[in-house]
């Protein structure tokens, strides 16, 4: 061995530290892969599954009880999208953990824009003392722990996509994941949607009846309009919530393909002219990706989401002019963010503006909107400082709803004020503090840094190279594992290979496609990572802007790809860097641990218990087996530590829905059961009007059977009433009660306010779907004849 090969040797020893150290690094930076691997799989995995940002009842109780002791095949259609919102959060949260365990082993924990994570843990702080105070405390917790995880999950994207190679791979699953969604909305344009109308109009009314419908009610109308209605939803239910996931999945697709292009001409000047009749493999790879876009863009257009598109339009033409001049205005980038700021402020208070003069906005979509904020801003006026706290919106805001607002929404359609509301304003400014942070990062470029091609590179800047393959086809595997437990994958062997088994070998062939560069990645040039920071920007800017009308930054599958995205993009900008003491390490470490296990004991294991009583009463239900049906809700009412509203309302509604006679002792126990079922729901939540509503319901039944209670329905109903004051029909049912009371003057009093109600949504909206139709107006009249008698 040469002099010069023996001092190689001593520096690599030197350099590779005791054999512990060397071990305990590669077991830190296999932590982190396995962390990634998890990351992206929970993003692709999300994005399949159709989560809502609200709680639903999981199970149709009327359409069970429409179909009791028939032969009906059909699924159950018991929902377990709760199961989903807690089992990915504590997935996310389990992210962070590994990754701080991988800092904590290696002993080298380094952290990124170290500011936004402090903000973040002041925002779980301040939204844990909101939630700890709402009224709903179920949908509380289970919000608070979805953002806390969707908040966290990005700042994580930002420590492990500094690592160009990581960040390559997102962009990938990311453009992959686009290419696959954009397949199915092409299903649905050539097929899938005329079928969905096609069956609905031959089974209407069994489809109705599945679904609990009372023929001629504002639910038949909206749930006809939804059948009919073919813009284009991909997996979820909404179109605008499918618009939204695109674009920031076009972001990623533009961003790969533009990065692919950029590396076909760099490798063109570095290899020189290729010979006669041999074409270049990373132009191949860059034209495959450019085609892909095309069928994204066109099912983007689709879905006919004006909200989406015009936000695409808007950054757009700004990331084009941003673009030509970028040398100059990232020496301003200050100035840049100001001038941002000031645009929006001018805009906002314009809107601000125009509504507050005309009450109402230009169109009536936005008109709606306006609505809706301003009955959230006497929500924020009521409480300020802790809001009414996470997930509990949809209840509070029936209490100022306006007549004219005809839906009653569960969340507001602005992010803005969705979060003040929640967390009030203190809270919802941090909020918004953390995602300006990131979105100004996102756009920023790191100076500096090396380029992949260097060969000053890190080993951690190659080593997840040996695992792309199998990060891949775990993705593809969680895609259809989801689809399977999430999306009714267990119901029959079709719905196995048509819903769960295609779509993940679609996004499998996606992946390879998208993933082929035509040469190595180490080779890419700066430019190129710089195009898919850009455009990933460009893509959760026009997110965030469509937010501004809709809540897709509240849905989790879309908050996912949103958070993981822009923080993936950050971490290409100027984030500083800190190394954190090594016993600092274990603080967060045991804290994620303990928010983990308190989460599985408290949300997960109850949810899952609830999940498995309501399918055994929905069974029971459609077999003819009332009794069992009962039993198994009354279980599920008092599963878990936390006080859950829906389960005791589904037994008392079972209860007060049997078909005993009137009159028997059995139907008497049961109208009893059922109160008793009613009156846990309303004390444990107060705040909601549907138990209250109930509750009359029952003592209105036992009053007509007991000659009494009817004292308890008019109390019960005056509390519905005056927790929901702009429904209409709660009031027409209301002066029925009134008047099984003897109580003439009110009930007609209530039927005047009903009737005022109908009349300003009619002025509103004469082709409103909410208004009484002919058959609520002849109960109206009856009930008046009977007042004035």
């Amino acid at each position: 061995m040469g002099k010069e090969d023996k001092t190689l040797s001593q520096s690599r020893d030197l350099s590779a530290g005791p054999v512990g150290a060397g071990r305990s690094a590669g077991a830190a930076e296999f932590l982190r892969n396995v962390a990634f691997a998890l990351l992206l799989a929970c993003v692709a995995g999300r994005a399949f599954v159709g989560e809502l940002p609200f709680r639903t009842n999981p199970v149709n109780i009327s359409g069970l009880l429409a179909q009791l002791g028939t032969d009906d095949d059909t699924p159950l259609g018991v929902d377990n999208k709760e199961l989903a919102r807690t089992g990915f959060a504590v997935l996310l949260l389990l992210v962070v953990l590994l990754w701080l365990l991988a800092g904590g082993i290696g002993h080298d924990l380094r952290v990124r824009c170290s500011t936004v994570g402090v903000l973040i843990l002041c925002f779980a702080g301040w939204s844990f003392a909101s939630a700890w105070g709402a009224a709903d405390r179920q949908s509380a917790w289970i919000v608070w722990l979805e953002q806390v995880s969707l908040l966290a999950a990005g700042f994580v994207a930002i420590q492990l996509c500094h690592n160009r190679r990581r960040f390559v791979l997102l962009v990938v699953v990311l453009a992959a994941v686009g290419v696959t969604l954009a397949a199915k909305g092409m299903a649905q344009l050539a097929w899938e949607n005329a079928d969905n109308v096609g069956y609905f109009e031959a089974y209407r009314d069994k489809m109705l009846t599945a679904q609990g419908v009372a023929p001629g009610s504002p639910e038949e109308k909206a749930l006809i309009d939804r059948y009919r209605d073919t813009s284009l939803k991909g997996y979820f239910s909404l179109a605008n919530l499918f618009a939204a996931e695109m674009l920031i999945l076009l972001g990623a697709a533009v961003g790969l393909a533009g990065g692919k292009v950029i590396y076909a001409r760099y490798r063109r000047k570095v290899d020189g002219p290729l010979p006669k009749g041999e074409i270049s493999a990373p132009a191949v790879a860059g034209v495959i990706t450019l085609l892909a876009i095309i069928p994204m863009m066109l099912v983007f257009l689709l879905t006919r989401s004006r909200g989406a598109i015009g936000a695409a339009c808007i950054v757009a033409v700004a990331t084009a002019g941003l673009w030509r001049f970028r040398k100059r205005l990232a020496e301003r980038w200050r100035t840049v963010v100001l001038a941002v700021l000031v645009i929006f402020g001018l805009g906002a208070a314009g809107v601000v503006g125009f509504g507050l003069a005309k009450d109402r906005l230009p169109s009536k979509t936005l008109t709606m909107r306006w609505f809706y904020w301003t009955g959230a801003a006497k929500i924020v006026k009521e409480h300020p400082y802790l809001g009414v706290g996470p997930g509990n919106f949809p209840h509070a805001y029936l209490r100022v709803r306006r007549p004219e607002a005809e839906e009653a929404v569960k969340t507001p359609h602005n992010f803005l004020v969705h979060a003040a509301t929640q967390y009030g304003l203190p809270g919802g400014a941090l909020y918004v503090a953390i995602l300006a942070s990131l979105l100004v990062l996102a756009w920023r470029a790191e100076k500096n840094r090396q380029s992949p091609t260097s060969n000053r590179q890190s080993k951690d800047e190659r080593s997840p190279k040996r695992l792309a393959v199998s990060t891949l086809v775990f993705v593809a595997a969680a895609v259809g594992l989801s689809r399977w437990y999430f999306e009714g994958g267990r119901e029959s062997e079709a719905l196995l290979i048509v819903d769960c088994i295609i779509p993940a070998c679609v996004l499998a062939v996606a992946l390879a496609l998208m993933s082929w560069f035509g040469g190595r990645i180490d080779d890419l040039p700066a430019s190129a990572f710089r195009a898919m920071q850009i455009a990933l920007a460009a893509g959760a800017a026009a997110f965030v802007i469509h937010n501004l009308v809709t809540f897709s930054l509240w849905t989790p599958g879309t908050a996912t790809l949103f958070w993981v995205a822009v923080g993936a993009a950050a971490a290409q900008g100027p984030g500083r860097e800190r190394k954190l003491p090594y016993f600092v390490t274990f603080i967060p470490l045991y804290l994620v641990l303990m928010v983990i296990v308190i989460s599985c004991m408290v949300l997960i294991v109850p949810s899952y218990r609830r999940l498995a009583l309501t399918e055994t009463m929905a069974r029971s239900l459609r077999a003819g087996d009332t009794e069992s049906a009962i039993a198994a809700a009354e279980k599920a009412a008092f599963t878990g530590p936390l006080l859950d509203v829906i389960a005791p309302m589904n037994a008392a509604r079972l209860s007060l829905l049997s078909s005993s006679p009137d009159g028997s002792e059995k139907r008497k126990k049961s109208l009893h059961d059922a109160s008793g079922f009613a009156i846990s729901a309303a004390v444990w939540n107060e705040h909601n009007s549907g138990a209250w509503r109930l509750l009359g319901q029952i003592h209105r039944e036992l009053g007509r059977i007991e000659n009494k209670h009817f004292d308890f329905a008019v109390e019960e109903f005056s509390r519905a009433v005056e927790l929901d004051p702009s429904n209409a029909r709660v009031r027409v049912e209301f002066a029925g009660v009134l008047l099984d009371a003897g109580k003439k003057r009110e009930a007609g009093e209530q039927i005047n306010k009903a009737e005022e109600i109908n009349r300003r949504l009619e002025q509103f909206d004469p082709t409103s779907t909410w208004r009484f139709g002919a058959a609520e107006k002849e109960i109206i009249k009856q009930l008046r004849e009977k007042a004035e008698q």
